[in-house]
């Protein structure tokens, strides 16, 4: 049986978690600000073009490795544009993934930015050329308080802001 003096402690201990979870409150984002997050696990094109066997490489293979086409395992890096009206907030290239560079350009970032109206233009290459973009897309959206807005992109359906 606890004595009185015990119990009184611990009712007084759980006042107090009681209390300290509730009380300070504490915001992770001010009142004034939304989120926007980018962010895709995508595969850059392969760095050179796959070549077509002969029929006498074919032929000198083993069999359970005999094949058309020899491609290379490497792929591209992903360059990535992130414009809010003129404003740039990312502007990276993103190597791939993989001890032989031939997994996928992974991105998550989050840009903090002031509630209201908002121009995002989504820009992406993923492939060896030096200049112009794949894929390029411009939203207008209106962010509330505390709202998280992600801008993703894979293959199967391109652009996706949600």
């Amino acid at each position: 049986m606890i004595s009185l003096r015990a119990f009184i402690v611990y009712i007084f201990l759980a006042g107090c978690l009681g209390l300290f979870s509730q009380f300070p409150t504490y915001s992770r984002m001010p009142e004034d600000q939304a989120m926007i997050k980018l962010t895709f696990a995508l595969y850059g094109n392969r760095t050179q073009a796959c070549r077509q066997l002969t029929p006498e490489e074919i032929a000198k293979l083993p069999q359970n490795m005999k094949r058309k086409e020899i491609c290379e395992r490497e792929r591209a890096p992903i360059y990535v544009q992130l414009l809010d009206g003129d404003e740039i907030l990312f502007d990276e290239e993103v190597p791939p993934s993989g001890f032989r560079d031939d997994g996928p350009s992974v991105l998550y970032r989050s840009f903090p930015v002031p509630i209201g109206p908002h121009q995002l233009t989504v820009r992406l290459r993923h492939t060896k050329q030096q200049q112009g973009f794949d894929v390029s897309d411009t939203v207008n959206v209106v962010l509330k308080p505390r709202q998280h807005l992600v801008v993703d992109f894979n293959d199967q359906y391109g652009l996706w802001i949600r």
